[in-house]
């Protein structure tokens, strides 16, 4: 957190101040409330050490974090609790803190870092943040962290301040910028690295608060990510619904697809839609590209539009394997619409197993045609199979999307999630 999310808890001096009263056993009961309202952020803890921060001697840190996880120098996961915070805190704040400091290892913040100077690493921090308390919506609810809290509310408040002060980068006939709720930590990094001038930092995102991303040794991360993550999935296994589709994926792309990816796309539809939907709403999952989308499409089976990379960067073995799971997923009440595409639309139908005769080939690839055409079916969710080697830079459709990628390649779109399946 960055240090303007917390209060001043120490007079304004130099002194060192006396030791707190609290230690690691007195989060006994924030653990069992964790275990009771979600038991993988729970189980993920019971793979995560826990320290008490001494900052007797680092004012800002003591006055302005209240926990940071990070990579110890023996390979494990860490967090350390800030003990003048934390003995001021009741048990149910303490648990949402510590599921904040796990969220960072679920969504893949750990091993994901892309800042190259202290700016961006403090910007990018601010924007994780806002994430999380998109995901971890009771840290607004919450009487004591709700006003200390980086929230989009809170930002887009700040923003609107800064404007019309003008201190934000600004074109003269520009809208004042505003983040969107359930938006993207990418969205909510570049946005502000846009609009805030370097002057502004510190006031506006605070000092390095401490947080240890595993910049330094992002092998050491990995591999204390994917064991952490590993052991949770496994131990919160006979909890159906309990563990976050993120966390697969994350532990998916770590493992360079240890995991199967039929696993995960099937996490992502439970998460996104599931059977027993019966709405006429989309909603997207809140770790990436959150938009709320009214559809007026009568109540029914879910819809899923499934794009298909004909031109010959898939192989047969990959063509089989998705036509595999379109087999499934159709038995299982799913209505599929496929949609094969090079550079353009090749052919689109209703995906009906026992009279399907195989995929065409094709020439090149572009993405934004196949794109169009999944929309006009008003999915509930979209995915696209292909190595991500494309001609052009798609626009987000606004619904879920899972880009499955045979190649170790970034997708062409910056929305969506991304499953590596290509070993």
């Amino acid at each position: 957190m960055s240090d303007d999310l917390l209060p001043d808890l120490i007079e304004n001096n130099d002194e060192i101040p006396p030791d707190p009263k609290f230690n690691l056993r007195d989060l006994e009961d924030a653990i069992i409330y964790m275990i009771s309202i979600n038991p993988f952020y729970a189980n993920l803890l019971m793979q995560t050490d826990l320290s008490i921060w001494d900052l007797k001697r680092n004012k800002k840190l003591r006055n302005g974090a209240g926990a940071s996880v990070r990579i110890t120098k023996t390979g494990r996961l860490d967090i350390r609790i800030n003990p003048y915070f934390f003995d001021t805190l009741g048990y149910k704040d303490q648990a949402l803190i510590l599921m904040h400091e796990l969220a960072h290892v679920i969504l893949g913040h750990m091993t994901s870092n892309r800042f190259i100077d202290t700016r961006q690493k403090k910007v990018l921090n601010v924007a994780r943040d806002l994430g999380i308390h998109e995901i971890l919506t009771d840290v607004k609810k919450s009487e004591r962290l709700g006003n200390i809290s980086q929230t989009v509310e809170g930002v887009n408040k700040a923003l609107k301040k800064m404007a019309s002060e003008g201190r934000l980068l600004m074109q003269p006939d520009e809208s004042v910028p505003q983040l969107k709720n359930n938006d993207t930590s990418e969205n909510y990094f570049t946005t502000l690295m846009k609009y805030i001038p370097e002057g502004e930092d510190d006031e506006f995102f605070g000092e390095d608060d401490g947080h240890d991303f595993g910049e330094e040794d992002t092998d050491a991360a990995k591999a204390a990510v994917a064991q952490a993550l590993q052991k949770a999935i496994a131990n919160t296994k006979n909890n159906a619904g309990k563990v976050p589709m993120d966390a697969e994926i994350t532990l998916s792309e770590t493992m360079k697809n240890k995991v199967r990816w039929q696993s995960v796309m099937r996490r992502f539809l439970g998460t996104n839609i599931g059977i027993d939907k019966k709405t006429s709403v989309n909603r997207r999952n809140r770790r990436n590209d959150d938009i709320t989308v009214p559809g007026n499409r009568k109540r029914g089976n879910p819809v899923i539009a499934s794009i298909v990379d004909t031109s010959g960067s898939m192989t047969k073995e990959e063509l089989a394997q998705i036509v595999a799971e379109f087999v499934k997923l159709e038995k299982e009440g799913y209505d599929i619409y496929v949609i094969e595409a090079d550079t353009d639309v090749k052919r689109y139908y209703k995906f009906i197993g026992r009279k399907f005769t195989g995929f065409l080939g094709g020439g090149g690839t572009a993405y934004q045609p196949a794109i169009t055409k999944a929309m006009s079916y008003r999915p509930d969710v979209i995915m696209y199979f292909g190595d991500m080697d494309s001609y052009d830079t798609p626009a987000d459709p606004g619904v879920p999307f899972l880009w499955i990628t045979t190649k170790k390649q970034e997708p062409p779109g910056k929305f969506g999630k991304v499953l590596d399946i290509s070993g």
